[in-house]
Parts: structure tokens; C-alpha cells; sequence
């Protein structure tokens, strides 16, 4: 952008100042027009990133975008989201945040340390999932290896770190 100020002329300082403040509306509503599309994309990724994980026992988390504050949320609720997103078991790959969450246990320890075990049942109330098994020494029972860390957020979070400047420069480019 360019902006020629006749240094004499008091209304040429006028339209230049009106210019600025043009432009910088502009930018404001292209930064809130990229948190905008960097959300959405968010959504639709962990959307489909918890509701195709491999996980033994009911899916039951949902995906919300809401507005916090001025801020977009992506949130996900349900009681499967940590054992998805983290996974259970010793035998499958641990998460790469696993020890850095507060609150979170350590790997292998889920269901009073049960994922230390090679194999454990669970109810089949919890639903069968994609993997659990019937148990033919339990009816109505299920048994898991545990969930692999399906990494929804996290890879949520990586997949809209990589588009970042792809979107910002589709935005800032109009």
C-alpha cells in the first residue's frame, strides 16, 4: 500500500489517516476471518479424528466450536475422549504429551493399573468398540489389549499448525 502525503496540503494528512484506519479494519477482520477458518478446520478434523479411533468400548465424544471470551474453542466432551486420545495399554505406542498433562495417568495405569496386564475384561455395557472381543469365560464381558493412543487433538493440533500460513496468505492475499 502506498500513501503519497503532500506535506502542504492539511487535507491530504486527512485522507491519508482515513487510508490507515481503512486498512487496519481491513486487517482486523482478515485476523478474525483466519482464526475463523483455522477453527472450523479444527472442528472438522478432531470431528473425524475421534469418530473413526480405534477405541474398545462406546465412542461417545462429541465436538463442539464454541466462542469463549472473544476466543474459539474446540472442545471435545465424552467420557471416551482421554482413553482415545491417550490410549490404554502397555502394548500400544504411549502418547507424545502423556507425562507433560496433569491429571493424566501414567501409561499402563488406566483401570486401577489394569493396562500393565497383557489383556483385561471390561463390561459389555461399555460396548464392544472396534476391537474388544467377547470373553468366552465371562458372558457379558468384553476383552481389550488395551487402545492405541489415537492422538485426536494432538494431531488436530499439528495438521492446523502445518496449514497456518496456506490459510493466512488465502486471507491477507483478498
Amino acid at each position: 500500500m502506498r500513501i503519497f502525503i503532500d506535506p502542504f496540503d492539511p487535507n491530504s494528512v486527512d485522507d491519508a489517516i482515513a487510508k490507515v484506519e481503512e486498512y487496519a479494519d481491513s486487517l482486523e477482520r482478515k485476523a478474525d476471518e483466519l482464526c475463523r477458518k483455522l477453527a472450523s478446520m479444527g472442528y472438522i478434523i478432531s470431528s473425524m479424528q475421534f469418530g473413526t479411533a480405534l477405541y474398545d468400548g462406546t465412542n461417545d465424544v462429541s465436538i463442539e466450536l464454541n466462542e469463549e471470551d472473544g476466543k474459539l474453542v474446540i472442545l471435545a466432551s465424552g467420557y471416551a475422549v482421554l482413553f482415545i486420545e491417550f490410549g490404554t495399554g502397555v502394548h500400544n505406542p504411549e502418547h507424545p504429551m502423556q507425562n507433560q498433562m496433569p491429571g493424566i495417568v501414567g501409561h499402563g495405569q488406566y483401570g486401577h493399573g489394569l493396562g500393565r496386564l497383557e489383556s483385561w475384561r471390561y463390561p459389555a455395557s461399555n460396548g464392544a468398540g472396534t476391537g474388544g472381543t467377547p470373553d468366552p469365560n465371562h458372558p457379558g464381558y468384553y476383552i481389550t489389549h488395551g487402545n492405541p493412543a489415537n492422538m485426536a487433538m494432538y494431531n488436530t493440533a499439528k495438521d492446523m499448525r502445518a496449514e497456518i500460513l496456506r490459510i493466512a496468505r488465502e486471507v491477507f492475499q483478498t
